[in-house]
């Protein structure tokens, strides 16, 4: 973010009030701030820049500024009982303005509006329930270089206002959202306007997934840089507002109250995919906006951020909240949904099985459609309708076969996305897209109520399918022995396991990197010094954590008999532990994957 200067063309600090003026009066009383013009070279060699880095594309530049009511703008007396003060921001070269306030309190009765001159864009009133606990408050851009603040409250509100709204960051805007400014792209502004092979959401092809499609919004954070990302559903189905991003888009805890989030900007009609149209400017709005949140978690390993949006979304824009699967299931096809180069939203098709490694998931080649910069962050579905992936990075462009990388939600889900996702502990490990309007009760699986009321109890409901109440193991194609309960029994021997699709079950507090487990009841046939371990196996799992418990019960006891985690030297990373046993005694071997690692290998018993 760069600091520029600014002139102050008039300048009225004003303690009390001009005379009774009316507020269609001559903007000339209004005093201007103007902020530097743009050097549009200069910025297009910097996201070349920023490009090769891989960091999220930029719209506009940051100006930090110190303006309250109290020292800036003009202040009027519309009648006995109003109030209103306002101050103008230009920018000689930008196609839009938007503005970030450190601090941001209106009271009860009291507006904050902001327009361009021209008339033509306008945002939707802020009131005191825009205000949220961080106390900022960033705005969605408005069309244009020439923009007005005008706040209107009570004439007893004006001394609160004046200690309360402090505006720190103009931000002027110099690509993306085109369209919407009625703005065509500068020369050789990349990303300029995304390519003709994308699909509109408004296309027949995207018949079936109109759920998905209202849970992906348009991102704008700290007033300069763009992605996409979407809302997500969570094991309580509940409506919290649980919103994903990638984490190379820059969201972090101190920003986290500057991302606003634009909903429905989609074209109003299907423009033939390849068609000079579809390459064209749409005819998509910005009016359905969120603004603020508080971040949650996020990893730079599978590149994934989710945050807490300050409110759910206004019920009227009908956004829904996304599936997921965390198992480690492989899907057999996929679909992206996104905004290319911050334009209206499309949909990719890809008709393979992707590709699947620790940390992503790969799609190879889109059969149909493609994504661009400004994709970042946009969920990838499964054959299930559920999000296996936020996009992270990839060549794909119209007119290539280059492939796109997606953060894998099963990495995600044990680096923190479980303890928001399911905080309450039921082990699911995917949950269906909640359609805008949804929420309510929710089947709890083991309590003997309908709770959802449909009329089917607990594991009878098809709801709770994935619960391991049920025996479903928290997903879909769990291992037998996934859960303590039902440990496979074993003596000396090599035994295959594979932890695929399995859910932590039982105390790691041997080894709190222990995830993704499997069970064992070992019976020892001989007294001494039983070595278990999983050196050696030539299997997908290298890295693995194992604890054995004294006793066969289940939950066994939080103290263990031993513990390991990296003590074998082929695989690296693979566990090895020694322990003394009683011929006939029984002892519970839990054998997981370091922090949700998943794969299979070979479990060594001998004494």
């Amino acid at each position: 973010m760069r600091t520029s200067q600014f002139i102050l063309l008039f300048l009225c600090s004003l303690i009390g009030f001009s005379g009774t003026v009316h507020a269609q009066d001559s903007l000339k009383l209004v005093p201007t701030i103007s902020v530097d013009s743009l050097d549009l070279l200069a910025l297009q060699m910097e996201d070349d820049l920023r490009d090769q880095q891989g960091l999220a594309p930029r719209y506009a530049v940051p100006n930090l500024v110190e303006i309250t009511a109290a020292t800036h703008g003009h202040w009027e007396k519309l009648d006995d009982k109003l109030a209103m003060w306002r101050l103008r921001f230009t920018c000689k070269n930008a196609i839009s303005m938007n503005f970030g306030f450190q601090r941001w309190l209106l009271p009860i009765d009291s507006e904050m509006m902001i327009y361009n001159v021209e008339g033509t864009h306008r945002i939707r009133p802020f009131t005191i329930d825009d205000y949220n606990d961080s106390g900022e408050l960033w705005t969605p851009a408005v069309a244009g270089g020439d923009v007005i603040i005008e706040i209107r409250c009570p004439q007893n509100a004006v001394t609160l206002i004046k200690e309360e709204i402090k505006l720190t960051s103009v931000n002027a805007g110099y690509r993306g959202f085109h369209e919407a400014f009625g703005q065509q792209p500068l020369p050789n502004n990349i990303p300029s306007l995304s390519g003709s092979c994308n699909i509109d959401v408004a296309c027949p092809e995207s018949v079936g997934w109109e759920n998905e499609i209202d849970c992906v919004g348009v991102i704008s954070t700290g007033g300069s840089t763009f992605c996409t990302g979407f809302m997500v559903n969570n094991t309580s189905q509940d409506g919290t507002p649980y919103f994903m991003t990638a984490d190379h888009c820059g969201i972090v805890s101190g920003n986290a109250p500057s991302l606003v989030v634009y909903w429905n900007y989609e074209n109003s009609f299907c423009r033939t995919p390849g068609s000079a149209a579809s390459g064209g400017p749409g005819d998509g709005v910005l009016n359905q906006f969120s603004t603020g949140s508080i971040y949650r978690a996020g990893s730079a390993t599978s590149d994934f951020t989710l945050v807490e949006l300050n409110s759910p979304p206004n019920a009227a824009f009908g956004v829904s909240f996304c599936g997921w699967d965390a198992s480690t299931s492989a899907p057999t096809s996929a679909v992206g949904i996104h905004h290319p180069a911050t334009d209206e939203k499309r949909i990719s098709f890809e008709n393979q099985p992707p590709s699947l490694s620790t940390n992503f998931v790969t799609v190879n080649d889109w059969d149909a459609g493609t994504t661009e910069p400004g994709s970042s962050g946009s969920p990838l579905f499964d054959q299930n309708h559920r999000v296996i992936g936020q996009l992270c990075c990839g060549g794909a462009a119209c007119g290539n076969n280059l492939s796109d990388d997606y953060g894998r939600f099963s990495r995600s889900w044990n680096l923190g996305l479980a303890a928001w996702l399911d905080s309450a502990g039921t082990g699911q490990l995917f949950v269906d897209t909640l359609p805008a309007g949804g929420g309510g009760p929710v089947e709890q699986c083991s309590n003997g109520t309908d709770d959802d009321g449909d009329g089917l109890v607990d594991c009878n409901d098809p709801d709770c399918a994935p619960s391991p109440a049920c025996g479903g193991g928290g997903g879909p194609g769990a291992p037998a022995n996934d859960l303590c309960s039902d440990a496979q029994a074993v003596g000396e021997g090599v035994f295959a396991f594979d932890n695929t699709g399995s859910v932590l079950d039982g105390p790691n507090a041997c080894d709190t990197n222990m995830g993704t487990d499997v069970w064992f009841a070992y019976t020892a046939t001989t007294s001494g010094t039983a070595t278990i371990e999983t050196c050696g196996s030539a299997g997908s799992l290298d890295d693995t954590v194992l604890i054995v418990y004294d006793g066969g019960s289940c939950p066994p006891s939080p103290t263990c008999l031993a513990s390991d985690d990296d003590g074998c030297t082929t695989p690296n990373f693979s566990s090895t532990v020694s322990v003394p046993v009683v011929a006939g005694n029984t002892y519970l071997i839990q054998v997981g994957g370091w922090n949700g690692a998943t794969g299979n290998s070979d479990l060594s018993i001998s004494v």
